[in-house]
């Protein structure tokens, strides 16, 4: 910034030659000075003009001294045609070009003192085909009009009854109107800072200003307008990871969202973690259940898997794991138990059966 006792407004005109960059508008501005990024404002100025005519050469039948004359842009040169002793004249004039050239007009002007042609007729040519696009007629002013017609041949046929000088002749071209686009960005300069402007982002910045100043309606006599420098490669610039998984933006299949192992089931070079496999609103990587719609994510026992895909009796053990052992538990009471009764049992049928003998041994004896 050149030296001013107070900030002023600046516009720097921006290269405008990466098209086919989707974050080509997408800019950041640094203050050296005072280390961090200024706001910005980008102007787009439009303008609207003729395409350049298109170049042509012109030959006369009887040819001129100077066919040339004929289009120098020299009115004090002419081009002349003479009467025959018949008292008749006819002069062909021969417009050739590299690229077709559309037009709907012809216009010549005359020497002083030199009558109008009797007739005119135009022809085009256009890949030798040839199309009469003015049939002769009566000339009454030195300006015709035609249907639009294209060809890189033109043929203009007069008739005349005297000398004929014609100064200067025009085929109107009809050319497309082309619009040019220039970017600038205005800031708020400060005297003796030193600014860098980064431009052809890889992916958008967001960038936090504490306070924008309105620059969009400036008076042009409060701007500073500079002159583009020339860019130079940024040697700090790395390739974006957006996701931080270790592949660059330009080579991940889901930008977006971590998926390191790039899988791609169903091989359409999107990942698989950016899919929605069961189109049920919730993308693969955070879905429960990724090949059953359960957009509630419903996960009743709160072991990661959706309950559209858990089966029911792994969701009750999940859910209270301590059920199994208690199964168990009852199980192995139940047997001792059983085993108590049997045992006690066998005792009381051992005890009965000595009550039986006993009476009788007494007999015996």
């Amino acid at each position: 910034m050149p030296e001013t006792k107070i900030p002023m407004v600046v516009e720097t005109p921006v290269p405008d030659i990466y098209e086919k960059n989707p974050y080509k508008d997408v800019f950041a501005l640094y203050d050296e000075n005072m280390g961090n990024f200024q706001y910005y404002y980008l102007k787009t100025k439009t303008e609207i003009h003729k395409a350049e005519k298109i170049p042509i050469k012109i030959t006369t039948e009887p040819i001129t001294k100077n066919s040339y004359d004929l289009i120098d842009g020299n009115t004090k040169t002419f081009g002349e045609f003479l009467v025959s002793e018949e008292g008749k004249g006819r002069a062909k004039i021969i417009i050739m070009s590299e690229r077709p050239i559309k037009s709907d007009s012809f216009y010549f002007n005359l020497n002083p003192n030199v009558a109008l042609p009797d007739t005119i007729e135009i022809k085009v040519f256009l890949n030798n085909k040839e199309k009469i696009v003015l049939s002769k007629k009566q000339l009454l002013q030195n300006k015709v009009d035609f249907p639009e017609a294209k060809g890189d041949r033109w043929e203009i046929n007069f008739e005349f009854h005297q000398l004929l000088r014609i100064n200067e002749l025009e085929l109107i071209q009809n050319l497309p109107e082309i619009v040019k686009k220039t970017k600038y960005i205005r800031f708020l300069g400060k005297s003796n800072h030193r600014y860098r402007l980064y431009y052809n982002a890889n992916k958008r910045v967001y960038i936090y200003y504490k306070e924008k100043p309105n620059l969009s309606y400036v008076k042009s006599d409060d701007i500073l307008s500079l002159q583009a420098s020339v860019p130079i490669k940024n040697s700090e610039f790395k390739m974006p990871d957006s996701d931080g998984d270790g592949i660059i933006d330009k080579e991940d299949n889901c930008k977006n969202i971590k998926n390191p192992d790039q899988k791609d089931e169903n091989n359409n070079k999107i990942g698989d973690a950016c899919e929605d496999f069961d189109k049920d609103g919730v993308l693969n990587y955070k879905d429960n259940c990724v090949n059953d719609p359960n957009s509630s994510q419903r996960d009743i026992d709160g072991d990661g898997i959706g309950d559209a895909c858990d089966k029911e009796e792994s969701r009750l053990t999940e859910k209270y794991p301590w059920l199994p052992w208690s199964g168990i538990g009852f199980a192995g009471l139940t047997l001792i138990i059983l085993l108590f009764l049997t045992i006690n049992k066998q005792k009381e049928n051992n005890d009965l059966e000595d009550k039986i003998s006993s009476p009788i041994d007494k007999k015996e004896k």
